[in-house]
């Protein structure tokens, strides 16, 4: 006997005698695995008179770890429900709603066999349908939805408030209208709202609400510099244009907004309005790439943290009106480098196969923090890396030429790794990339790779953990 969790709610089994037989709408299933790996060959049968139909966790169409899913059912059906037991029965749980939202089942670690039986119930009055957040300005929002019943409605209530009010708790205003589409007005900016709609069926029955859905309201003032495209790390920079992207945050259009850049903290010096005046027009959430006719000279080696901001009177927002970017221009010794201000200009290789590098904080069981500080360069930050993977971590470019010593790399590294399988090593190129050389064996170095490997000939690598 295996121990579960187990809760049943009936359904309701005498209607009202108004109730259509034949009124139709939808239930919900929402199924759960605990590993994440689907359902492993179970499955859970739900016959709606005699329509039959079969739900599982397979991890092929779906994540293997959640799905929702609807049915449709006609009120006085028959609702039965069984189990086919598969491996690790375990890990899985499921949930079955009516159409107002109400637990009708719900189980974990099933047992084979019938689980249950009940009447199926739609309300008489269904709520909207295809609610759509057609567009969102500074003090107002426009909303849109179909109705939910084939007879005309007499109308619609909108009920909007702040975000994530209970909808029977009396907070928030409503709007009554008779045409499924809405105009909010009065609203206060950059702030977010929830809001339902209810469909007016009769002077007597109105539906649940469709809801919650969310908005967030913008400044009417709002722009500043997204992102800064060029110039890009390399190996041999010089006098390069620096290239930005500007961005209308707000709700109003745009146009004759200065803005400037620095380098390390020095004004680059901008003469404007010749330059760093944007003379076009910016719409509502849109963007523009804008070169500076200014030039800057990063041909010295080292990191260059460049600084760009908009300067535009009135703006509301100050918080994304700049954007920092860090390059690098071929890097000399001594060379230190901890991740916490920026990824270093490392970055992963597009080459090879199903790559997993990612940059930032790890949170694995495994890897759970950074050698020192909090950021790191890991396959995965909070789990494994991939299957079949074959990934590159590349560095920025060195300068070697002026030391009169070979050059001695220290790097800490965690891993954990299939011994006979699975490895890492570390190349270098002198060629800008075109060739790759494995650099030292096991008998080099401190700590300088533990195994070779055979199976899959990688030769010597770090490898298990």
């Amino acid at each position: 006997m295996n121990l579960k969790l187990l809760r049943l709610f009936l359904l309701v089994f005498f209607l009202p005698l108004f109730q259509s037989a034949d009124a139709q709408c939808e239930y919900t299933l929402e199924m759960f695995d605990s590993d994440g790996d689907g359902w492993n060959g179970a499955s859970l049968t739900i016959s709606v008179g005699t329509t039959v139909y079969t739900f599982s966790l397979n991890g092929i169409f779906d994540d293997g770890i959640d799905s929702t899913l609807t049915f449709p059912v006609n009120t006085g059906q028959q609702i039965t429900m069984s189990w086919a037991p598969g491996f690790f029965d375990d890990e899985v749980s499921f949930v079955i709603y009516d159409y107002e939202g109400n637990v009708v089942y719900e189980d974990a670690f099933p047992n084979s066999g019938p689980l249950f039986s009940g009447i199926a119930f739609c309300p008489s009055c269904l709520k909207p349908a295809n609610v759509k957040i057609e567009n969102v300005y500074d003090t107002y929002a426009k909303l849109r939805w179909s109705p939910g019943n084939t007879a005309p409605a007499l109308g619609w209530w909108v009920i909007y408030g702040p975000k994530d009010f209970v909808l029977s708790s009396g907070v928030g205003d409503s709007v009554y209208v008779t045409t499924p589409k809405v105009t909010l007005q009065g609203l206060a900016k950059k702030t977010f709202y929830d809001f339902y709609v209810l469909e007016q069926c009769d002077s007597t029955d109105i539906s649940i609400g469709n809801g919650p859905y969310t908005f967030e309201t913008y400044f009417s003032n709002d722009v500043g510099i997204s992102n800064v495209l060029t110039p890009e790390s390399g190996c041999d920079l010089g006098v390069e244009t620096v290239t930005v992207v500007m961005s209308n945050f707000g709700s109003n259009p745009q146009s004759l907004i200065p803005f400037r850049f620095s380098v390390n903290g020095v004004d680059a010096g901008v003469p404007q309005p010749q330059d760093g005046f944007y003379t076009g027009v910016l719409g509502k959430d849109s963007s523009d790439v804008i070169e500076f006719e200014t030039f800057y000279d990063f041909s010295e080696p080292g990191e260059y943290l460049i600084k760009v901001y908009t300067q535009m009177n009135g703006d509301e927002d100050f918080s994304n009106d700049t954007f920092y970017y860090y390059i690098v221009n071929r890097l000399v010794t001594p060379y230190a480098q901890d991740f916490e201000t920026w990824s270093g200009g490392w970055y992963p290789d597009t080459s090879g196969n199903a790559s997993s590098w990612q940059f930032g904080t790890p949170d694995g069981l495994v890897i759970t923090e950074a050698a020192s500080g909090k950021n790191a360069w890991v396959t995965n930050l909070d789990g494994d890396y991939n299957d079949a993977e074959l990934s590159y971590l590349n560095s920025p470019c060195f300068d070697f030429s002026d030391l009169t010593e070979d050059p001695v790399l220290e790097f800490s590294i965690n891993y954990d790794t299939e011994l006979e399988y699975d490895g890492g090593y570390l190349e270098v190129s002198t060629n800008d990339g075109q060739d790759w050389d494995k650099l030292g064996t096991i008998d080099e170095g401190l700590n300088w790779y533990n195994f070779f490997n055979t199976n899959t000939g990688l030769g010597d690598v770090w490898a298990g953990n």
